[in-house]
């Protein structure tokens, strides 16, 4: 049987969770790259937990609208993961933006909250 959707998108998440920890100390990358990767684990684990409540969401990149899906829908997030919602931009905004308009991310402590973020996730991906 293959996986269903909430798995699927579970497993991407740690796996662009995995990129932006391998990535933050690499001189070489640059901070949007880090932060497109932080950017896209939230949402898939956003994305995963919607999958898994039988949700219904529309293609978008928007970490607000996705964390007030699931409040609608009975499943609100924990208030301490709410400052995610600024790695929205680095979703499409900051993928073509000059390093002086996308600013700095402190990946260090993005990386910890996504990582607590998919610590409350995973327990409710049956």
């Amino acid at each position: 049987m293959p996986p269903d959707r909430a798995h699927v998108l579970l497993g991407k998440a740690k796996a662009d969770e995995a990129a932006a920890v391998a990535l933050m100390d690499n001189p070489a990358v640059p901070g949007d790259i880090v932060g497109f990767h932080c950017q896209q684990a939230v949402e898939k684990l956003l994305k995963s937990l919607l999958s898994q409540l039988g949700v219904h969401y529309a293609k978008v990149h928007n970490l607000r609208h996705l964390m007030e899906l699931l409040s609608h829908d009975g499943c609100p997030i924990p208030r301490e993961f709410e400052p995610l919602e600024e790695l929205t931009p680095f979703a499409v905004l900051h993928r073509y933006a000059s390093p002086e308009q996308t600013g700095e991310i402190d990946a260090k402590h993005v990386c910890k909250l996504i990582a607590h973020l998919r610590e409350w996730v995973e327990p409710q991906i049956v």
